[in-house]
């Protein structure tokens, strides 16, 4: 790795400021390996929790989750945040993405500037140095230091890549400003493999880029349709991710004193997305047996453990829950929800692999933005509980 001097610097700024590149999907990408099968998706199932009933629910419908493959593309540019590669005349997106349904993260952080009807891309993000790599796997984000999005977008592709024995010393490019807990994961992932991690207002010129085609989709804003409808999750690879980690945890855990309790409440430490009377609540779940655990105050394997050895878990929708995935079959899962949002897909989704029973416990919002607090009725948590025994 080594950065390019003032001269070449000053030409790639050039370059890059003045060009307007073509937004393309991946898959018009010639250079490229077959590595999964195409599967298919069936509806999910829940249970809705509303004051004193409980019903049986589906949300989201069956949907066919596409061939994964490998590209490798030949001088490739990358930046932080954001899952764009740049070659030739070419900005190269997800073949998920959908300009005309959806907002870019890129375009609304200001990196870019998209023309929806000619789908051409301007660079707009301020360059201060370039770092020129031989070759590389890109694994950046525009999303992944949110927890969530790092579980379901990003950890996927970096295990099935780590796993492809032809490309086991292929180093890997990430975000620089990942979370501890995050690298961590990575890291117990890629064993030795190198790992570039790309800063803010840096670039990367590769001359050869591996790049996954994608796993999982979350839309960042969905401007004229439900963003649960865009989300999509491949249950293989998630499944291979969780099966991977729950055997370390088994080994981890295996000569360890402590006993992980059987029923958790996950608190969410959030500005928003709250609960309002989540002391009540708290008092309530602690007399049926919960000790309350903050996931963002323990390292990644003891938030891993505590999801695994659970086998009941109430919690607010939000980055937490994502610890679901290593989570076993038979754990009950109970959501505090927006009782505007109970089409919410998401979760259903995302933990289809390894059939935990999901409750939507219905909370009443202080707004109608999808991001609003909310307020659990005491009837409802209690009906929860007491159909839970």
């Amino acid at each position: 790795m080594k950065t390019l001097n003032l001269f070449y610097l000053f030409l790639f700024k050039k370059f890059f400021l003045l060009k307007k590149f073509k937004l393309v999907k991946q898959e018009i990408i010639t250079n490229k390996v077959k590595i999964k099968k195409p599967f298919e998706i069936k509806e999910s199932r829940i249970k809705v929790v509303k004051n004193k009933s409980i019903e049986n629910s589906v949300v989201g419908r069956n949907y066919h989750f596409p061939k994964g493959y490998l590209s490798k593309i030949e001088n490739a540019f990358v930046s932080s945040h954001s899952s764009l590669v740049f070659s030739k005349s070419l900005a190269i997106c997800s073949d998920f993405l959908r300009v005309e349904l959806e907002q870019m993260p890129e375009v609304i952080f200001n990196s870019i500037k998209l023309c929806r009807t000619k789908k051409t891309v301007k660079w707009l993000k301020k360059i201060n140095s370039f770092i020129h790599i031989e070759e590389a796997a890109f694994f950046s984000k525009p999303c992944d230091t949110n927890y969530a999005h790092f579980i379901a977008n990003t950890l996927p592709i970096i295990f099935l890549f780590c796993n492809l024995e032809k490309y086991k010393k292929i180093p890997l490019i990430v975000n620089s400003n990942l979370h501890p807990n995050m690298m961590t994961a990575i890291k117990l992932i890629s064993g030795n493999r190198v790992i570039f991690k790309i800063s803010n207002n840096n670039m990367m010129y590769v001359k050869s880029l591996y790049m996954l085609s994608p796993l999982s989709h979350i839309p960042f804003v969905a401007e004229s349709c439900n963003i649960d409808k865009l989300t999509k999750f491949d249950p293989r690879s998630l499944s291979a991710v969780a099966i991977f980690f729950q055997s370390l945890i088994l080994q981890v855990n295996k000569n360890k004193s402590f006993i992980f309790p059987d029923k958790i409440y996950v608190k969410r430490n959030s500005t928003y997305r709250f609960i309002e009377n989540e002391e009540e609540i708290i008092k309530i779940v602690k007399r049926s047996g919960y000790i309350i655990i903050e996931p963002e105050k323990l390292s990644f394997i003891e938030q891993a453990s505590f999801f695994y050895y659970a086998k009941q878990i109430i919690g607010q929708s939000g980055a937490g829950l994502a610890n679901c995935i290593f989570s076993r079959k038979g754990t009950v899962l109970g959501i505090f929800i927006n009782d505007h949002l109970i089409d919410n897909s998401f979760w259903p989704k995302l933990l289809y692999f390894n059939k935990i029973d999901i409750y939507y416990i219905q909370s009443t919002p202080d707004s109608s933005s999808a991001h609003a607090n909310l307020n659990v009725p005491i009837s409802t948590i209690e009906t929860y509980l007491k159909h839970l025994g």
